[in-house]
């Protein structure tokens, strides 16, 4: 499809949705941290739609009953994501993988096979090596948690200068395990990062059978306990965010170690205690508390609440839901 496609496709989502939910209320909920997930869900929904780019949406309202606002939204989203698979050649980012990390994460949740869409292999770019490592520790994260996340297998790039593993992905990450346990995404870093941290230990949680790997991961969970603000939130280069609380709430589920685990509770306060701090009226999350409602932090809010939901209900976390 051409541009023009994508954009009327879109729109006619979009309107759709504004008016299937105008009338309808807030929804909500008596468990809180659920009445957060419908909320959010609704408020991204309601902006954005269940189109390209709406990744981490696809992905909650796929792994939890009832956050859909709308039935059959997965045919939409699909072909919204296929039409500008399409235009790309099914690549989304010739430079940043971890775009196209969230793209296969995203059709893979809402039932698609990432490996076979729209006539493209939209996993082929992880195998290359070197361009995932444009990105550092991030791209070889996000390239190991997109296949993991829908049990794919590492293709062969013909393409590519150096033909990627993951174990080659596995052994770069380990190399970056900064002194404290932690990780960042600078290589003049000399502590740990929340954030980056919460993500090493997402891709790193399915290869707990390497014993450096598991050590790693130790020393890593023993960093964050040590990073945790005193009212139970996190800190990421001098801002306390929803998103650093999102992200180190996912790693710990995804590694089965639960929120009340008394390492990372501080005065009373668990990760998901400070989370919803950020909640803000409109049904959002903000990214610094006090602030307006922030799409990223309420995307990133949205998912981590999801996957604590599961747990909860004794799913596999949101990262392994569809493995």
């Amino acid at each position: 499809m051409k541009a023009s496609k994508v954009r009327i496709i879109a729109a006619i989502l979009v309107l759709a949705l504004v008016f299937g939910l105008c009338g309808c209320g807030k929804r909500k909920s008596d468990d809180p941290v659920e009445d957060a997930a419908l909320s959010a869900v609704d408020w991204l929904y309601g902006d954005v739609g269940a189109v390209h780019g709406a990744n981490w949406l696809a992905v909650a309202m796929s792994a939890w009953e009832g956050l859909a606002p709308k039935d059959n939204w997965q045919e939409g989203f699909g072909d919204s994501v296929a039409a500008v698979a399409e235009e790309c050649g099914g690549v989304f980012s010739a430079k940043k993988l971890t775009d196209q990390a969230k793209v296969v994460i995203s059709v893979t949740a809402a039932g698609y096979d990432a490996a076979d869409f729209a006539g493209y292999d939209l996993t082929l770019p992880f195998a290359d090596y070197e361009t995932a490592l444009l990105q550092g520790i991030n791209g070889a994260s996000w390239s190991l948690i997109a296949l993991d996340f829908g049990g794919y297998d590492m293709p062969e790039n013909p393409d590519a200068a150096v033909q990627a593993t993951k174990d080659m992905y596995i052994d770069y990450i380990l190399s970056r395990q900064l002194p404290d346990g932690g990780f960042a995404f600078s290589t003049t870093a000399t502590l740990g990062d929340p954030d980056m941290t919460g993500m090493v230990l997402i891709a790193l949680a399915n290869y707990m059978d390497r014993a450096d790997v598991a050590e790693a991961v130790e020393r890593a969970v023993t960093c964050l306990s040590e990073l945790q603000d005193e009212d139970g939130g996190y800190t990421s280069y001098g801002f306390a965010t929803a998103e650093s609380c999102a992200q180190v709430i996912l790693a710990l589920l995804r590694l089965g170690i639960p929120l009340d685990d008394e390492r990372f509770i501080k005065n009373g306060n668990t990760i998901m205690d400070k989370l919803l701090e950020y909640r803000t009226d409109d049904g959002g999350f903000a990214h610094v508390m006090g602030d307006a409602v922030n799409g990223v932090a309420t995307e990133q809010a949205m998912i981590a609440v999801v996957s604590y939901l599961r747990i909860e209900a004794g799913m596999p976390d949101i990262f392994t839901a569809y493995r």
